[in-house]
């Protein structure tokens, strides 16, 4: 069954949830992510990630995520702009990266959240440019393309754990 439209979701959230229902999935935020991020279709990011392995209703190992965003013609850079080993021994990112560019006192923020690209709509950080964001501790995976939050979490502070950006190979 289809998850249930909500008033904090966009358009693409709700499309790629609509076929995720359809499938009967779940624990598929890897899917989205990949999809929204590449633009592929939900179906093409899914049959992608179970050939590197990932089984249905069952997270998504971020090492195939990072081969499907590869096989989809991109890559993940760091702040920087360097090719990034994206895992969970990852830690942390250059948060006031991000930050420098939010308005007034909150530029001294010690987190990014998955709710600052749309609290924040000016920070020109986000525009034009697309992110994955790992959350809660590296559990979850959100897409983050041109200020908009893909995902369950839009509207909600959920802490980044890590964040890189996915640019055209």
């Amino acid at each position: 069954m289809p998850a249930p439209k909500s008033s904090n979701r966009n358009d693409a959230f709700n499309v790629l949830s609509e076929t995720s229902g359809v499938m009967g999935e779940n624990n598929d935020c890897g899917v989205k992510a990949v999809a929204a991020a590449t633009g592929v279709s939900y179906m093409r990011a899914h049959q992608a990630l179970a050939k590197l392995g990932r089984e249905e209703k069952k997270g998504t190992p971020v090492g195939y995520i990072h081969a499907a965003i590869e096989q989809f013609g991109f890559r993940l850079v760091d702040q920087n702009g360097g090719a990034t080993h994206f895992t969970y021994d990852s830690r942390g990112f250059d948060v006031e990266y991000f930050t420098q560019h939010y308005p007034g006192a909150h530029k001294k923020l010690q987190s990014v959240t998955t709710h600052h690209p749309e609290r924040f709509p000016k920070a020109t950080v986000w525009a034009g440019r697309t992110f994955l964001m790992l959350t809660n501790g590296g559990g979850h995976i959100v897409c983050i393309k041109d200020g908009e939050t893909i995902d369950w979490t839009k509207g909600k502070a959920k802490r980044a754990f890590l964040i890189v950006e996915v640019v055209p190979a």
